[in-house]
């Protein structure tokens, strides 16, 4: 929409008008600019309904533990079946552990210090970091919303 406003002003300047042989549209007159400013309000409307659908699509399948990515999430494991995430028990003790130091005002950067500290492993074995402190305590904020 923002896009839709800025082209109309840009063409008001130049004294410009937009002219759509296949949408009949014409923004040389009142009713034309209307019609214009209407489909892109659409257009928006529908990004923004896809948008909500697929977070919503989404999370309703990371509340049921299954895969939506080629990244197993660090307190999962995948089941035979190829799609299920099945817990890690002691991964799950780590993210509760990040989560409460999060609570309590730890940053990021100092959350994934006392991770790499005391010998945590990441899901890939590498180092901890700020970011993966911040997508592990963003997937638990998904799974509790």
């Amino acid at each position: 929409m923002k896009d839709t406003l800025n082209l109309t002003e840009q063409l008001d300047h130049a004294n410009a008008h937009l002219a759509s042989l296949s949408e009949s549209i014409d923004t040389s007159s009142a009713v034309g600019r209307m019609v214009f400013k209407m489909l892109s309000t659409l257009n928006e409307f529908e990004r923004d309904v896809l948008a909500e659908r697929t977070r919503n699509a989404l999370g309703h399948m990371r509340r049921l533990n299954r895969r939506i990515s080629g990244k197993i999430p660090f307190g999962y494991v995948l089941d035979s079946d190829g799609a299920t995430l099945q817990p890690v028990e002691s991964e799950q003790a780590t993210i509760q552990q990040i989560v409460e130091r999060r609570q309590k005002g730890d940053s990021l950067a100092s959350i994934a210090a006392a991770m790499e500290a005391g010998g945590v492993q990441t899901k890939t074995g590498g180092m901890w970091h700020a970011s993966t402190v911040a997508a592990i305590l963003n997937r638990s904020q998904l799974l509790a919303a």
